[in-house]
């Protein structure tokens, strides 16, 4: 079971996992981000607002689900992308593994770069650990991602 980090943490990540998950979304800059939550919402987020929330400024509850449906993400997504924040700002190796662990592209892109490293020893200890990675997504069901 996960400990639970304090309040604080969760607050300073927070910037950090809104901007991530805009940018999942597939909007690099506010403009077409605020105007794709209206369209999705009829709620105006104007673009200087998200630029606060993703500096800082944390929004009420009810903006942030505006901003989460607007883009179509869940409280599960904002939570995983502020754990993703949390980790990376502890510690950037861990960051790069839960990133592997979390993407199949990632794994596959890094599998054939590997795979063309033949005799090397640190390359195939890695592959070791995406097989590894990629038993234990086999056994887990589809949505306990």
């Amino acid at each position: 079971m996960r400990s639970t980090p304090p309040a604080r943490a969760i607050v300073a990540a927070l910037p950090v996992a809104l901007r991530r998950l805009r940018l999942r979304a597939g909007y690099p800059s506010l403009r077409p981000a605020a105007e794709a939550i209206a369209h999705a919402t009829g709620q105006t987020v104007s673009r200087a607002t998200l630029s606060k929330w993703e500096y800082g400024t944390c929004p009420r509850a009810d903006h942030l689900v505006t901003f989460l449906a607007g883009l179509g993400f869940t409280f599960r997504d904002l939570q995983d992308a502020i754990e993703e924040t949390m980790v990376e700002e502890d510690d950037p190796a861990a960051a790069a593994l839960e990133q592997l662990r979390r993407d199949p592209g990632l794994r596959g892109r890094l599998r054939t770069f590997l795979e063309n490293e033949p005799g090397s020893i640190a390359a195939a200890d890695i592959l070791d650990y995406l097989d590894e990675i990629e038993g234990r997504d086999q056994e887990r069901p589809p949505n306990a991602q």
